[in-house]
């Protein structure tokens, strides 16, 4: 009876803790509505991507098809080239900053600073403001934030994007020539690039113009794969945090020159079509920590986790023309500069050596 008596008052003291507490019970248990919240930060996460790189992945492909040849004539047989190539592809100063509020983010996704809402693209340098994103319980309706910091961009002359490489030619049989172009794996900066491509150019205008003749027009067709792996900051918590930019181009052109001994003027027309994508890949979760009142054991609930949560690519087929001069050391050596005009305009610079491409006739 004893043992009875206890267990009534143990029920009934737990009856009246539930009714003067009714609250405890909710404080206890973080509930969240967790695949919502995930569609919501993956659409927020591209949004923002999608303005931080939009302008930029189309000129990123321009910029790899720059200044591969300066003749419409090709290297004697067997004769090798070793050229070092470099262009900038020049944006307008509109398109390396854009305005957060212009953009179609959800009420969840915030900058800390609204009176201050200009954010950098890949192109605008550095910052350092920070993003504010919002979770809601879905029992309570209580609100959690956690703020990270806003992407940063590098910074270029003249709101540019830079590239260098190397091009390798071979001269072969029947006036055709290979090109190898290539960047070896090089991390600066926790940034990672590798880049390689390949072409092949024959020359036609043997088949309509005399040996001797000063003028040339050959028709090339190139492919350029590049790579780029930039390691981030930490935005949420998560692991292997990073961007990832590929891109894949062919570009067909006619090249035709006006080849004296001293120097080359010469234009090149053609299509080119591009694919590149950009990626923000990793772990990215949203963790809520609150403390139970009654023992003041902490309690973490997960709101979300996504890996990988942005894949942008985009595809186009335009036409592009270039022109510009070469200054000869005989065979040996020349420099030449070029200016393409496409959606997006780039200058160019080549420093190239020859080896054995002296003339049959001069030898």
């Amino acid at each position: 009876m004893l043992d009875l008596k206890y267990s009534n008052k143990l029920l009934k003291l737990a009856l009246i803790t539930l009714i003067a507490c009714p609250n405890i019970g909710n404080a206890q248990v973080l509930d969240f509505d967790s695949e919502a919240i995930e569609q919501d930060f993956v659409y927020n996460l591209n949004q923002y991507a999608n303005s931080y790189i939009g302008s930029e992945l189309d000129a990123y492909s321009l910029n790899k098809i720059s200044l591969w040849q300066t003749s419409g004539k090709v290297l004697q047989p067997f004769a090798v080239s070793l050229t070092v190539q470099n262009s900038v592809t020049l944006l307008k100063s509109a398109q390396v900053r854009f305005n957060f509020n212009d953009v179609a983010f959800s009420q969840n996704l915030n900058i800390e600073n609204p009176s201050d809402p200009e954010l950098p693209t890949v192109l605008g340098g550095s910052t350092e403001k920070n993003l504010v994103y919002s979770v809601k319980e879905s029992r309570t309706g209580i609100e959690h934030k956690q703020s990270f910091s806003a992407l940063s961009g590098i910074n270029s002359p003249f709101n540019s994007i830079p590239s260098s490489s190397l091009i390798l030619g071979v001269g072969l049989p029947a006036n055709t020539q290979l090109y190898l172009r290539f960047f070896p794996t090089m991390t600066v900066y926790n940034v990672k690039h590798f880049e390689i491509g390949g072409g092949v150019k024959h020359q036609l205008s043997q088949y309509f113009l005399g040996e001797d003749s000063p003028f040339n027009i050959s028709v090339c067709v190139q492919y350029n794969f590049s790579k780029y792996k930039h390691y981030l900051d930490r935005l949420l918590d998560g692991n292997d945090q990073h961007i990832v930019v590929k891109d894949n181009i062919i570009y067909g052109d006619l090249a035709a020159s006006y080849d004296k001994k001293w120097f080359s003027l010469f234009i090149l027309a053609g299509m080119y079509s591009s694919e590149t994508q950009f990626n923000i890949n990793g772990t990215y979760s949203f963790e809520v920590e609150e403390t139970d009142p009654v023992v003041g054991v902490p309690i973490v609930k997960e709101a979300f986790s996504v890996k990988n949560p942005v894949s942008l690519t985009t595809k186009s087929i335009n036409p592009r023309a270039s022109f510009g001069i070469a200054l000869k050391v005989v065979h040996v050596a020349e420099l030449a500069f070029a200016y393409s005009i496409a959606e997006y305009n780039t200058v160019s610079a080549n420093l190239t050596f020859k080896f054995n491409n002296k003339p049959k006739k001069e030898h």
